[in-house]
């Protein structure tokens, strides 16, 4: 009778052991499942940023022309080119497969150009746009600069992805301008307005790539997508004061 009740025991023991073992299988596959599952890019990634780089090169035709035959901007061209820079960069790595080490490079190209967007952006809106009453935006536009260097040496040093810290970073960066009260009220209404919505739609990405929400659908259109649609949308906003200010200032 003891035999049996040891063995009963026995196989009480052992089938609490395979139990375990199930458990231990089960969350080791669900842990892979989502690491493989976190690895599989939505279907649209990175091709908003594709629409941008190419709606960027059909409008900079014209105005090539214009460089021609009315007036040379410097100030445009060098807006034209981070745009080209960062949305080139950005659509090349998001849609492209890489290896490890080349996908480390892009993603740290990628990261960085967003530092030349915002400098460049920053440059051409001071320097273009028509202001009421004078004010000395050199200050503004080299510590734009100066930032934009110190940001891309650290991406160059530390690799990670984005973090909050980065996302901070980009967000004083592109928010030095209205550090300078004065600065913004110089800016005519319909330019002020442009400014501001276009500062809230990259603000608003920043916090949705932060904080990696809302994730719309993540198999198609996840937040990574959510937030180039928004840079897309700041940019727009700032094209309008540019482009404006070069026929404006032009006539």
């Amino acid at each position: 009778m003891t035999d049996v009740i040891n063995n009963l025991k026995n196989v009480q023991t052992n089938f609490r052991n395979v139990q375990n073992n199930l458990k231990s299988v089960k969350d080791e596959l669900n842990k892979k499942t989502d690491k493989f599952l976190k690895t599989l890019k939505p279907k649209l990634r990175g091709y908003f940023h594709a629409i941008g780089f190419f709606t960027t090169l059909v409008i900079l035709i014209p105005f090539i022309v214009c460089f021609f035959y009315w007036k040379f901007d410097l100030n445009i061209l060098l807006y034209f080119a981070v745009q080209l820079t960062t949305f080139g960069i950005s659509a090349t790595y998001h849609i492209y497969k890489f290896s490890e080490t080349s996908k480390k490079i892009m993603q740290r190209l990628d990261h960085m150009s967003i530092f030349l967007l915002i400098s460049g952006t920053q440059t051409a809106v001071l320097n273009n746009t028509p202001k009421k009453f004078d004010v000395d935006i050199k200050w503004s536009i080299w510590l734009s600069w100066l930032v934009a260097f110190i940001g891309i040496v650290r991406k160059a040093c530390i690799h990670e992805c984005f973090s909050f810290t980065d996302v901070a970073i980009y967000i004083v960066h592109g928010c030095l301008v209205s550090f300078s009260f004065k600065t913004l009220m110089a800016f005519y209404l319909f330019d002020l307005i442009f400014v501001i919505l276009g500062g809230v739609f990259y603000i608003l990405g920043g916090f949705i790539i932060g904080f990696e929400w809302p994730d719309p659908k993540p198999e198609i259109y996840g937040f990574h997508e959510l937030f180039h649609t928004l840079t897309l949308l700041g940019n727009s906003c700032f094209s309008i004061v540019v482009f404006k200010s070069y026929f404006y200032r032009s006539v």
